[in-house]
This record gives C-alpha cells, sequence and structure tokens, in this order.
C-alpha cells in the first residue's frame, strides 16, 4: 500500500509496522540536487535513440501519428514493467542469474524476428495505414520494452544510483523515480 501505514517488511527484514510516504511527500522530500540530475539524465538517455524509439517511430511513419503514439504508450507502460519489477527486487534477480538474462534476451529476439517476417509478409504500407487497432501497438510496444534485457539492466542500475537511504523505502523511491523516467 502506497498510502498510510501497513504490515510488511521493514528495509533491515524485519516484519512489523510500517512508516509508508506518500508519493507527493516523498516527492517534496527529495533533495533538490538528487532529483534534479535524475530529472536530467532521464531526458538525456530518453532522448537517446534506442530499438523503443525506433519502434515507435517506424509505427508512426507505417500508421500515422496516432499509431505512433500508442505504440510510445506501450513502450512507456513496458517501462513502467521493468520499474516495477526493479522495485519487487526481480530485475536484481533476474540480473544474478545469468541463464535468466539469455532466455529473456533470447526472447526478446526472437520477437523481434516474428515482428520483423510479419512486416516483410505484410508487404508494403501505404502511408496513414499501419497497425489499425490502437491495443495491438500497445501491445507491440509494451512487449518489445518488456523483452529488453538493456532496459532491465538500465533500470537495475539506474533507478538506486539516485535513492537517499532513509528517506523512505527504497522500493518506493525506485517507483517515484520510475514514474517519473517514464514521463520525461
Amino acid at each position: 500500500m502506497l498510502w498510510g501505514n501497513s504490515v510488511g517488511w521493514d528495509d533491515n527484514g524485519r516484519l512489523g509496522r510500517l512508516r509508508e510516504h506518500r508519493m507527493w511527500d516523498l516527492l517534496m522530500a527529495f533533495p533538490l540536487e538528487n532529483l534534479l540530475g535524475f530529472v536530467l539524465a532521464g531526458v538525456v538517455l530518453n532522448l537517446t535513440p534506442g530499438a523503443d524509439v525506433v519502434f515507435a517511430t517506424a509505427s508512426g511513419i507505417a500508421g500515422g501519428p496516432r499509431a505512433g503514439a500508442v505504440a510510445g504508450l506501450g513502450v512507456g507502460l513496458g517501462g513502467l514493467f521493468h520499474v516495477g519489477l526493479a522495485a519487487a527486487g526481480v530485475s536484481a534477480l533476474i540480473a544474478a542469474h545469468p541463464a535468466a538474462l539469455v532466455a529473456l534476451r533470447w526472447g526478446g529476439a526472437v520477437y523481434l524476428i516474428y515482428l520483423a517476417i510479419g512486416a516483410w509478409r505484410a508487404g508494403p504500407v501505404l502511408a496513414g495505414q499501419g497497425i489499425a487497432a490502437p491495443r495491438r501497438a500497445i501491445w507491440r510496444g509494451f512487449v518489445t520494452n518488456a523483452l529488453n534485457p538493456k532496459v532491465a539492466l538500465f533500470v537495475l542500475a539506474f533507478l538506486p544510483q539516485f535513492t537517499v537511504a532513509g528517506l523512505a523505502p527504497i522500493w518506493q523511491q525506485i517507483l517515484l523515480l520510475g514514474g517519473i523516467f517514464t514521463l520525461t
């Protein structure tokens, strides 16, 4: 529960009453230099083209602005998926087990090959056509990002650098920072 007090494990691994911060309170409590540094780094990284930017751009070119926008929304949801995994500690488990990381990498590669074969078989796309169903574009954007091991490792390595010990539970800080990163 992100609002109020609840029972759970504290940062020391003890079961008991947790003092959880409201997200707004947590945002206001963050040291300004940490938050500004994080936002600046996040904007720079989000402006750097990668597979997700290429996918959303290609969707927009093929299907028009709406297709590009909903593909971008799907990519953002995939990013939030990784943030949730990082907050739950799953990303750390994946990074610690090379076989899981290899499986994720191959799953992503197979999915991208599947998309490429589908695009190739479909033939040329005229301007304004493309993915007609927004749900499909959102889903493809989500899966493209969710199966990208670089995103998982990035979230695992990037977000914790900006957390502040003792400010609030680390998982809450990761959720807050991940939300900010997704919005930038």
